[in-house]
């Protein structure tokens, strides 16, 4: 697992999200973003729920919170 930011940023009049932040923007927010090695997907540890390959951790969350399992092959 890993985690990875993505900003919310303002050029021109216009709200954008993106990784990369263009020179002249405004950041209005950061957010970090778990992300699931390749071939894994998150588990929340609480409530065993599959999150999928990423999740944007707020509001007091932290990967502390997760675990990585062993993607499902979905061809079945």
């Amino acid at each position: 697992m890993y985690v990875s930011q993505v900003y919310k940023y303002e050029k021109d009049g216009i709200v954008y999200v993106g990784g990369f932040v263009p020179e002249g923007a405004t950041v209005l927010e950061t957010m970090d973003i778990l992300n699931a090695n390749e071939g894994f997907e998150l588990v929340r540890i609480s409530d065993t729920e599959n999150v999928g390959t990423s999740i944007w951790l707020h509001d007091g969350d932290v990967m502390e919170n997760y675990k990585e399992v062993e993607a499902k092959d979905e061809q079945d």
